[in-house]
């Protein structure tokens, strides 16, 4: 492989999204508009470098220390805007922590006594994440008590935890047509609800008739390593066209055209709920609130493409 392959490969290794386009090695920045552009140094830096060489990690963090830091940076935003709560940045992880607790739910935290800290709460075979993009959006999990076996996978109704108390914590699950309660699953063996999932996986499945495939606006396929990086800079993008002092309608309309596929329409979703706006919990809300009263033409051609990806959405 050229040096410039093996670059790629160990970036990717490590979390970049990378391409090498005519010279140049490009790396996506979760800033709108701003890719960072390596130019040909890319050949003189790493000359010595042979075609079995593997790039240190430290290496490569030194030489992309700032894109690094901004995406270490844009993650913890995103989960802070998942629970926070006035001006607590998780407090409805703490919430959802003692409301297990009171629930008889033997739930502890990844590091004993710090929500903070912690990435996950667990008990059994269970485990919550902080990060809801996690397992690209169901964060979560019942692990299989055997090896060789698949897991079950769920996120909160709604989006996300907003301080339900017990009996009214709420999981939709990607594996079966069923809303489930999680301190009434959590108290019972993880044994017993894996048999009991299992069982309705099998009479209740969950069907997505006529999967779309994901690709970018001009038709290109998108790998699912990148689903997460692409939805990202579509809710970014819609950010933009919607945040300002009017709405950039022409923007809209672009953001909302790359929305090809039911897993980027869900990863955005998940992004649109974790901000937390009054009354709009998914993108449909959100071009509704922005475009219904001002451009009825453009707002009905968005809807009809996102009717397109996800056959539920009903007419607008």
């Amino acid at each position: 492989m050229t040096n410039q392959n093996l670059l790629i490969e160990d970036l990717k290794r490590i979390g970049f999204m990378m391409n090498y386009e005519s010279g140049k090695l490009v790396t996506e920045n979760l800033e709108k508009n701003k890719n960072i552009v390596i130019e040909n140094k890319i050949e003189n830096l790493f000359l010595p470098k042979k075609s079995n060489e593997v790039i240190s990690e430290a290496k490569l963090r030194e030489i992309f220390k700032e894109q690094w830091q901004l995406k270490k940076e844009e993650k913890i935003k995103i989960i802070a805007e998942q629970w926070a709560r006035d001006k607590d940045p998780i407090g409805y992880w703490k919430i959802l922590y003692e409301q297990l607790k009171k629930g008889g739910v033997p739930v502890k935290l990844e590091v004993a006594n710090d929500p903070a800290k912690s990435n996950f709460m667990y008990w059994g075979m269970w485990a919550v994440w902080k990060d809801i993009n996690k397992n690209n959006g169901w964060p979560v999990t019942l692990s299989a008590p055997e090896k060789g076996k698949g897991g079950f996978f769920f996120k909160f109704s709604g989006g996300k935890y907003v301080g339900q108390n017990v009996g009214s914590i709420k999981l939709e699950s990607k594996q079966i047509n069923s809303t489930f309660e999680l301190v009434e699953w959590g108290k019972i063996s993880s044994d017993s609800a894996y048999s009991q999932l299992a069982k309705l996986a099998q009479t209740k499945p969950k069907v997505q008739a006529n999967v779309l495939p994901c690709k970018t606006a001009d038709g290109k396929p998108i790998p699912d390593n990148q689903i997460q990086s692409t939805a990202n800079s579509i809710f970014k993008d819609i950010a933009y066209a919607f945040d300002g002092a009017g709405t950039y309608e022409s923007n809209a309309v672009e953001a909302y055209a790359r929305i090809t596929c039911k897993p980027l329409l869900d990863k955005v979703n998940a992004q649109v709920a974790a901000r937390g706006m009054s009354g709009i919990k998914n993108v449909q809300d959100w071009l509704k609130d922005e475009m219904s009263d001002y451009d009825y033409e453009q707002y009905r051609a968005i809807w009809a493409s996102l009717q397109k990806v996800d056959k539920s959405i009903v007419a607008a």
